[in-house]
């Protein structure tokens, strides 16, 4: 495998007043801080808990076991079979969340960063699946054929935007993206429709065909990851699913999957016990 770079490992909590970036250790009062009970989300407003999950490059859970517990035909046999040719899986958890997985989610060793987010419905949030590579080569397959993509500075991302429906369900749409190179100058017309702004952007290669949208419960789970396969060849350049979720950490390779819960109604149900037991402290943002 080409990949290079190192694996940051960050802990990320947002809150409705901005953000705070501190160590994984931190203990759970900085969940609190930023969520204190009784907090509103508003009435269009979604909690989005973001973790991802790292193990041994070919870990037999993450790479097989974890998803005999999904529905992988979650976002439709037609998409289902686009993202798998172009490295990607997708699946919803089914009943009870495997009691693996749920180690796995209270360890602080195998949790690269957690994220909590609140967001109106219909903003566009970015979450970074890996670190800043040298170059990253990809290939993508489409109906117009195979295509290889080589960027260099780049950092593979998901874009995900939620949307309410009338049942009280959250619909998420993803979109894999693709930055690189150094940031740019980019003028907007500001949110208020006042005038104009100027934000320095990183470009970007976003691929809307490859998007899915899958409509969780609450507290439904949704994983996304890929396949490793052991004997593939080493003359054709990955998938893009692949450059996503195999990290290079500079003294071995490592897998990764991408976990998401969303929450509607009131923060204050972060600090609710589950099962009569309460929340692990390293677990705070998804339990």
């Amino acid at each position: 495998m080409r990949r290079g770079g190192a694996s940051v490992l960050v802990l990320l909590c947002v809150s409705l007043g901005g953000c705070f970036w501190g160590e994984a250790e931190r203990s759970a009062s900085v969940f609190h801080r930023f969520h204190p009970p009784g907090t509103n989300l508003g009435p269009d407003g979604v909690l989005l808990d973001i973790v991802l999950i790292e193990r041994p490059l070919g870990d037999d859970f993450l790479n097989s076991e974890l998803w005999e517990s999904t529905d992988s035909q979650v976002v439709g046999l037609e998409k289902q079979a686009l993202l798998e040719e172009n490295g990607f899986r997708v699946g919803q958890i089914v009943g009870m969340n495997p009691a693996k997985l749920q180690d796995l989610l209270v360890s602080e060793r195998s949790l690269v960063p957690v994220r909590q987010q609140i967001l109106p419905a219909g903003t566009l949030t970015s979450v970074p699946l890996g670190p800043n590579l040298p170059q990253c080569n990809y290939r993508i397959k489409s109906e117009g054929g195979p295509r290889d993509v080589i960027l260099d500075q780049a950092q593979c991302a998901f874009t995900i935007v939620p949307s309410l429906t009338n049942d009280g369900r959250t619909r998420l749409k993803f979109t894999p993206q693709v930055l690189h190179g150094s940031e740019m100058p980019d003028i907007q017309v500001a949110r208020d429709r006042t005038g104009m702004t100027l934000e320095r952007k990183r470009p970007a290669k976003t691929y809307d065909a490859l998007s899915w949208e899958v409509t969780l419960a609450p507290n439904q789970y949704l994983i996304v990851g890929t396949r490793f396969v052991e004997d593939a060849s080493e003359n054709e350049p990955q998938s893009l699913g692949n450059q996503c979720f195999l990290v290079d950490t500079g003294r071995t390779f490592t897998q990764r999957v991408l976990v998401i819960r969303t929450t509607r109604g009131s923060a204050s149900d972060l600090n609710k016990m589950e099962g009569g037991q309460p929340v692990s402290p390293a677990a705070h943002c998804l339990y």
